[in-house]
């Protein structure tokens, strides 16, 4: 069995609740890599987001430690997500792949965005890579050491427009990483 962690979003605090939960059946998962930073170069990591029937709810796995700030990326982008589209009776399961290390940073938003939306689109996006802040409103803001996590993907890599490079896809808000998601799946 893995450990999955549960994630309740209740009024503006963030509770965890850990318990040992299997994967139900899913419908359908996608993989977006997220761009990280390790003090010397970027680190492309894997999310992967399945939906399955449930109750409205997001399932959060990794062997590393979630710091806070890389808990609210996954609140965000799920709070987000669910004022876009109806989620209903579907829980969205992340994991976060890649070696056990500590997890910090809003920056990964973007990709557990695009991972959670092609989850429950059922698209595929292929050798797509994301690093971005999404904001409770929708806006992707602009992040640090851009460069470095852009050429640590060899694939389509979006960036906020406001740390955007030569060569990758900018983007201003989700709607944005929602065409990109779209035009990438196979």
């Amino acid at each position: 069995m893995r450990q999955w962690w549960l994630i309740l979003l209740l009024a503006t605090s963030l509770v965890i609740i850990t318990y040992e939960h299997t994967i139900p059946s899913t419908n359908h998962c996608a993989t977006v890599y997220a761009l990280g930073y390790n003090g010397e170069q970027g680190v492309p990591i894997p999310i992967t987001a399945c939906v399955a029937q449930g109750n409205g709810r997001v399932y959060v796995s990794s062997d590393g430690i979630m710091t806070e700030d890389f808990q609210t990326a996954i609140r965000t982008a799920f709070s987000v997500l669910r004022s876009r589209y109806s989620i209903g009776n579907k829980n969205i399961y992340i994991t976060v792949g890649g070696p056990s290390t500590i997890l910090q940073g809003e920056s990964a938003g973007a990709a557990i965005y695009a991972a959670m939306f092609a989850a429950i689109s059922g698209l595929h996006p292929h050798d797509l890579a994301a690093s971005g802040v999404i904001s409770p409103n929708g806006f992707v803001e602009q992040i640090l050491y851009a460069r470095e996590k852009a050429q640590a993907y060899n694939g389509t890599v979006i960036l906020p427009e406001g740390s955007c490079i030569r060569g990758a896809r900018c983007v201003r808000t989700v709607a944005d990483i929602e065409r990109i998601v779209a035009s990438q799946s196979v």
